[in-house]
C-alpha cells in the first residue's frame, strides 16, 4: 500500500485505498490508474457506476512499477460498469463465475483486457453500446 497522504486521488502517495473511493471521486476526464499487487484482488463485485463524456471519458489504466507500463491488474472478481464514457484498460480477470466483464453504459470501451472464466456455463462478457478492443476472452466450450 503506498497510500500515506491524504487519500484524494491526485497522486501515487495520496491514493485511493480502494474502487469505491475511486468510484465516489472520479468525475470526466479523470484517469484512475490501478497498481497491481502482489496477488490477485478478490474484493467481490466492483461496481464502477460514474460517467464520463463522449469529449472527456474517464479512462481506467492498470500499471505493474510505473503508469503507463502496460500491466495488468488481476482480479477474480466481477467487474460491472454501467457509467457511460468508460475506458477499461488492463483487467485481468480470472473466476469461475458468469459475466466476468459486463459493461452496460453507452461508448464503454475496454482495451487489451483479459477476461478468463473456468465456469461450464453463462456469459463471460456483456457489452451493451460499447466495445472490447484487443481483448482476450477464455472459457470452456459449454460456456455460452
Amino acid at each position: 500500500d503506498l497510500s500515506t497522504g491524504d487519500n484524494d486521488g491526485s497522486s501515487e502517495a495520496n491514493a485511493w485505498k480502494t474502487f469505491a473511493a475511486a468510484i465516489s471521486g472520479a468525475a470526466a476526464g479523470d484517469r484512475v490508474n490501478v497498481k497491481r499487487t502482489s496477488s490477485r484482488i478478490s474484493t467481490g463485485d466492483i461496481q464502477w457506476t460514474k460517467a464520463g463524456t463522449i469529449n472527456a471519458p474517464i479512462h481506467i489504466r492498470a500499471y505493474e512499477t510505473t503508469i503507463g507500463d502496460g500491466g495488468m491488474f488481476e482480479m477474480d472478481n466481477r467487474f460491472r460498469c454501467s457509467g457511460a464514457d468508460v475506458i477499461t484498460e488492463g483487467l485481468d480477470i480470472s473466476s469461475s463465475s458468469t459475466l466476468l466483464l459486463w459493461q452496460t453504459g453507452n461508448r464503454n470501451v475496454s482495451y487489451r483486457c483479459k477476461i478468463e472464466s473456468s465456469g461450464s456455463g453463462g456469459a463471460v462478457v456483456r457489452s451493451l453500446q460499447g466495445v472490447l478492443v484487443n481483448c482476450s476472452v477464455k472459457a470452456p466450450i459449454a460456456s455460452s
